[in-house]
């Protein structure tokens, strides 16, 4: 079966302008990753029929001009080859909060002509060197022998600026099929069709977002609310809810710039201020239930409005609170996976100054009542748990144990029963008269 090798030639010179380095098609992968790169090898071997895995990588791209998106087209015989796959978690995938807009020709791609085109929605930028694209070229099973060159036009990287860059210059390659890498010549391409433009990142748009939180069952836990504008917009007023899954509880609000109201499954929020709101909005105290579980919290009826009042544009982005069982329970303090009285023996003994004995990699913590100290009161409060009595505990307290008592139900208010004394008339007789 007849060897095939990649060839990669280089381009235009190397003096760096505006755009990066160098846009290169890599024929060795072993060297590169996402923020780096090997050298750029000329020839890798394969077999007729196998798979050959090049990168598309980037020299240098300028810290000044921080990519956000790329876009090139991948030139090749299309009775030869084919591209089968393409891997774009490389440089750009670096960038923080990567939210990944992949418009690329759909795979596999056998028409000649691989257009590329990926784009970061949260547009934070990132510059350097690494690998942009890692593709999987299919090699066809009855590929004549020759030498078919591999090329990449209409290359380039778009900044934070939306402005797009040209690289400095282009390396290319070749497959060699049933022959040793030789000579590269570059052959004049046949016209192609004018691809697509390389789309322009979205606006990011005016969002409200919901903080995520674990938290034990029984615990609870408080959420922030925080508002990002898009760029441009002063947002002066707006009303939403955040509706909650039925394993938690809404206990507790606050609102920076407005009122906010709580109902069991819904935090109800209307905020204004006289000038652009932005940054914390409020939060929201939750109760977990019993079990573990994974609700979600979703931002609902959301209405956003401009200083001038006029709507505008905005989103919601939800969350999750994570309900988890801790490894061992508040009262355990010996990590025994139980709570007995011998937990309350121990919190006594750690009062009274006495060697308490725990497992090596069990933390002693007789603080049951979030009080900042250990005492006697704790010891106390585990033996109400062991008797299956309520403890009064903060409400920012994780509960004693798995199975906590639940809070007594006050006993109703006796409605008066109005008392009132009807008089007996007194009758008083008529004296009689003496003659």
């Amino acid at each position: 079966m007849a060897a095939v090798a990649v060839i990669v030639i280089a381009g235009r010179g190397v003096t760096q302008a505006a755009g990066m380095q160098a846009m290169s098609v890599d024929s060795d992968i072993a060297g590169n990753t996402e923020t780096s790169l090997g050298q750029n090898d000329p020839c890798v071997e394969a077999t007729q029929g196998s798979d050959v895995v090049i990168d598309i990588t980037a020299l240098n791209i300028p810290a000044s001009n921080p990519m956000i998106a790329y876009g090139y087209t991948l030139g090749y015989d299309p009775s030869v080859l084919s591209v089968t796959a393409q891997d774009i978690n490389g440089l750009l995938s670096t960038a923080a909060g990567f939210s990944p807009l992949n418009a690329s020709d759909n795979k596999p791609d056998t028409d000649g002509h691989f257009t590329a085109s990926v784009v970061d929605i949260n547009a934070s930028g990132v510059s350097g060197s690494g690998r942009l694209d890692r593709l999987t070229l299919h090699v066809d099973s009855g590929a004549p022998d020759g030498q078919y060159t591999i090329l990449l036009t209409n290359a380039a990287h778009i900044d934070t600026g939306n402005s797009e860059w040209p690289p400095d210059a282009i390396n290319f390659g070749a497959i060699a099929v049933g022959q040793s890498c030789g000579p590269i010549v570059t052959p004049t391409p046949s016209p192609s069709p004018t691809p697509p433009p390389t789309p322009s990142p979205s606006p990011r748009p005016t969002t409200v977002t919901v903080g995520s939180a674990t938290v034990a069952p029984g615990a609870s836990t408080t959420v922030n609310l925080t508002l990002t504008p898009a760029q441009g917009v002063a947002v002066g007023a707006m009303d939403f809810g955040v509706l909650s899954g039925s394993e938690v509880t809404a206990t507790d609000c606050t609102a920076l710039a407005g009122v906010c109201s709580i109902a069991p499954n819904t935090a109800t929020f209307a905020l204004a201020t006289g000038g652009p709101l932005s940054g914390l909005l409020g939060t929201i105290t939750y109760r977990a239930g019993a079990n573990e579980g994974s609700p979600d919290l979703t931002v609902t009826s959301l209405r956003c409005f401009d200083l001038g009042g006029q709507t505008i544009s905005c989103l919601g982005v939800d969350a999750t609170i994570t309900i988890v069982k801790p490894s061992h329970y508040p009262g355990d303090v010996d990590c025994s996976s139980s709570i007995s009285s011998v937990d309350a023996l121990k919190v006594l003994r750690f009062t009274a100054g006495l060697i308490v004995n725990v497992p090596p990699d069990c933390t002693f913590n007789g603080n049951v009542d979030c009080d900042s100290d250990t005492d006697s009161v704790d010891a106390l409060r585990i033996l109400r748990y062991v008797a299956g009595l309520w403890n009064n505990l903060p409400a920012s307290c994780p509960p004693i144990g798995p199975n906590p008592a639940p809070s007594p139900t006050p006993s109703p208010t006796p409605t008066p029963v109005p008392y009132s004394i009807t008089p007996t008339p007194f009758h008083i007789p008529t004296p009689t008269p003496h003659g």
